[in-house]
C-alpha cells in the first residue's frame, strides 16, 4: 500500500476570511471546493509551485490550534515577503538544530513555521 498526504485540513472559524489570509498573504491560489465532510463548507487552496494543497474547513466549533511546518529554500526572503503582505510573525528568523525557522499564526489561531533545512555538521 503506498499512501501520502494529499489535503493538510485547517479549521477556520470564516471561510472569506480564511481565502483572504491565504490567498493574499500567502500567496496561495483558491482551486476548488471541496465536499470532503458533509458537515462543514470547505475550500482547497495550493501553492504556486502545486505541491502543497491545504483543506479549509469552516466549523463553528472550538478546535485546537493546528501546528503546520512550512519548508522554505529561503527563511529570510520568506520572512520579509510574508511581513510585507501583513503577516505577523511571533518570532524573527533563527537558528535552531533543525535549521533557520521564523514562526507566525493565522487569523484563527493556527500556528506556522516556515523551515529552511540546513545541516549544521561539518563533514
Amino acid at each position: 500500500m503506498s499512501l501520502s498526504i494529499k489535503y493538510v485540513p485547517i479549521s477556520v472559524s470564516k471561510l472569506e476570511t480564511a481565502i483572504a489570509f491565504f490567498k493574499e498573504q500567502l500567496g496561495l491560489e483558491q482551486t476548488e471546493t471541496s465536499t470532503l465532510f458533509q458537515s462543514e463548507k470547505q475550500l482547497i487552496v495550493k501553492s504556486l509551485n502545486g505541491d502543497t494543497s491545504f483543506l479549509l474547513l469552516e466549523s463553528n466549533t472550538k478546535q485546537s490550534p493546528s501546528k503546520i511546518v512550512l519548508k522554505t529554500d529561503d527563511c529570510i526572503k520568506d520572512y520579509h515577503t510574508l511581513s510585507s503582505r501583513g503577516v505577523v510573525f511571533q518570532t524573527q528568523p533563527n537558528y535552531l538544530n533543525e535549521g533557520l525557522s521564523a514562526s507566525f499564526s493565522d487569523p484563527f489561531g493556527n500556528q506556522y513555521v516556515l523551515l529552511e533545512e540546513r545541516s549544521y555538521v561539518e563533514d
